[in-house]
């Protein structure tokens, strides 16, 4: 059976990686109640890919299966969001056949925090660039009334591996909030900082195409 990258999503992310989207739309939109925290990062690297570069991932849930690109430009298409002067330094991100798009400038950021790119970019987020042999970090979003957490958000390196040809660090994420807990593995490129494979309950994503070398895994 083959899913759309939109219907795994809603079936999978919504439920892991969605849970500080949720809580950010939920205590933002129109009330200033909440606020988000995040440990201090000592990034050693920058957002490596470039213009012409692309991506590409194969997903499963359960039974379902489904793939997904994202490709890089420089120049905005016209009518963009992007096409202000101020995006003069970043690297267009686009989600392939779809009118999703972010702008990458080379701290890794996309005009938001360091925990996560906007919408469905989940092959990187801005703490990556920290990443070392002894990284552990989290962020929070809390309450501004009562200082109180209402997400939580941790990462940390649990080791290193090689995969696909690629030396990568092996990091576990956790998250909790107002619609549970969940955990995922990262396998994360240590050149580029890319996401190589994430696995979570019930699901993986894993990079099938990349603008580096790739090899198939033994076994």
């Amino acid at each position: 059976m083959a899913l759309s990258y939109k219907q795994i999503l809603a079936i999978s992310f919504l439920l892991v990686a969605g849970l500080f989207a949720f809580s950010f739309l939920m205590f933002t939109a129109g009330f200033k109640t909440s606020y988000f925290t995040e440990d201090k990062l000592a990034k050693n690297s920058e957002f490596k890919l470039r213009p012409g570069d692309a991506l590409a991932y194969e997903f499963s849930y359960l039974n379902a299966t489904g793939t997904e690109a994202f490709l890089f430009g420089r120049q905005p298409l016209a009518g963009s969001n992007f096409t202000n002067p101020v995006y003069a330094n970043c690297t267009l991100a686009l989600l392939a056949g779809d009118n999703l798009s972010t702008c990458i400038y080379p701290d890794g950021t996309d005009g938001g925090g360091n925990q996560s790119l906007a919408g469905p970019f989940f092959f990187f987020s801005p703490w990556m660039l920290a990443l070392s042999d002894s990284f552990s970090w989290k962020s929070e979003l809390r309450n501004s009334i009562t200082n109180e957490p209402i997400e939580n958000f941790s990462a940390a390196v649990n080791g290193n591996a090689t995969f696909l040809g690629r030396d990568a660090y092996v990091v576990d994420v956790n998250e909790s909030g107002a619609l549970g807990e969940a955990a995922k593995r990262l396998w994360i490129d240590k050149k580029t900082r890319i996401v190589l494979r994430e696995e979570g309950e019930n699901y993986t994503a894993e990079i099938i195409r990349a603008p580096f070398p790739l090899q198939q895994q033994a076994g």
